[in-house]
């Protein structure tokens, strides 16, 4: 009987649970983040979501975490940025500003001394890669106001282009040299008459475009916004400090990166709660997925 009230003790939360917008889930060291303080997250051709935080990067495949640290043969522990070539080669950049790279194994860049020798005091603000797929490094000048790009290779072989002053974008990578903060309005200028309240406006991290649902999801310093071309605005509460990682998977899925942990949601699947209550009756749970369009299987893993 005592069971049996527990399960409907559940049920019920669900659904008055169901009535919120968005189903939310975290995923922070007791479920197998390497660290809680979460700065990128993207995902791989083949699917696994690559993580990185304050203390390694990890790869996630939907069930288990696999770490990488210094000890597996990183630059850095404390991982700020990644970016995935579509060999699946993962690039890292540490907070040290060194580079590493996984494919077979994990490995430091080998022109990595050379690299911080020629920057100085310039920071990587971002990395991508060109058309020819090769490494490409955003890079900002503190103090000269200024953007260029390193191109790199996986043997350690690296050149800079001209310093400009601005931000230097490159359109096919994604990549940006110089400070990006104005330019993340950018998206937003296909719908003019359109304006954040400008509490929100002054902490936008990062925007993501949606081009299934037409809408652009916009991530600030505690909400996440999702804002349709047609002007609907609707927001979460994240309840928590996000670090400016956002990605959306082939599924929808929007993952979101804070001070606090992993946060997973999906704008879609509202009020469907009672799969994941009664989940976790069992064992804890790592992740549920569902394809954008509503059909397919359901993926469930769980945490052993």
């Amino acid at each position: 009987m005592k069971n049996g009230w527990i399960i409907f003790g559940i049920l019920f939360l669900s659904l008055s649970l169901s009535a919120q917008e968005f189903q939310m889930r975290h995923y922070g060291v007791n479920e197998g983040l390497p660290g809680s303080q979460v700065y990128d997250i993207q995902q791989s051709p083949t699917g696994d979501i690559w993580i990185a935080t304050d203390l390694g990067a990890c790869q996630y495949n939907g069930y288990l975490f696999k770490t990488y640290t210094a000890e597996d043969g990183l630059a850095d522990n404390s991982i700020v940025k990644l970016a995935i070539q579509d060999s699946g080669v993962v690039w890292m950049l540490g907070f040290n500003r060194k580079l590493s790279w996984v494919g077979d194994s994990a490995r430091a860049y080998q022109g990595n001394e050379s690299l911080l020798e020629k920057l100085g005091t310039d920071q990587i603000t971002s990395l991508g890669f060109n058309a020819s797929n090769k490494l490409l490094l955003g890079v900002q000048s503190g103090s000269r106001r200024e953007g260029y790009f390193v191109l790199a290779d996986q043997e350690g072989n690296w050149k800079p282009t001209p310093a400009a002053p601005g931000i230097s974008w490159d359109s096919e990578s994604g990549v940006f040299g110089g400070s990006l903060k104005d330019s993340l309005f950018e998206p937003l200028q296909k719908s003019p008459t359109i304006a954040l309240p400008s509490s929100g406006r002054e902490m936008i991290r990062k925007v993501e475009f949606d081009s299934t649902r037409k809408c652009w999801y916009i991530l600030t310093r505690h909400e996440l916004w999702q804002l349709g071309i047609n002007g609907d605005l609707r927001t979460l509460d994240l309840k928590s400090r996000t670090t400016g990682a956002l990605i959306q998977d082939e599924f929808g899925n929007l993952w979101i990166g804070s001070y606090h942990g992993l946060l997973v949601t999906h704008p879609d699947r509202w009020g469907k709660l009672i799969e994941f209550c009664l989940s976790m009756l069992f064992r804890p749970f790592a992740r549920i997925s569902e394809k954008a369009s509503g059909s397919g299987p359901i993926r469930m893993g769980f945490i052993t």
